[in-house]
């Protein structure tokens, strides 16, 4: 999975491409330190291939309405 595909999913917005994403994201990171930055971005990664290789995974703990 594509990080721009989990972002809508997620209820982000839709992107046309991860240079999109990063135009729109990016200035959050501004004051985060790169390791924590590295350590979300290894997440996302472990996510999408996780969901890949199992459609059925339950996931319903990354959205906010079941909160």
């Amino acid at each position: 999975m594509t990080k721009s595909r989990l972002f809508k999913r997620l209820g982000f917005g839709e992107y046309k491409n991860l240079e999109h994403m990063r135009r729109e994201f990016n200035h959050l990171a501004d004051r985060v330190p790169l390791e924590l930055c590295k350590e979300w971005h290894a997440a996302v990664d472990v996510h999408g291939k996780a969901y890949r290789l199992n459609k059925n995974l339950d996931e319903t703990w990354l959205f906010l309405s079941n909160i």
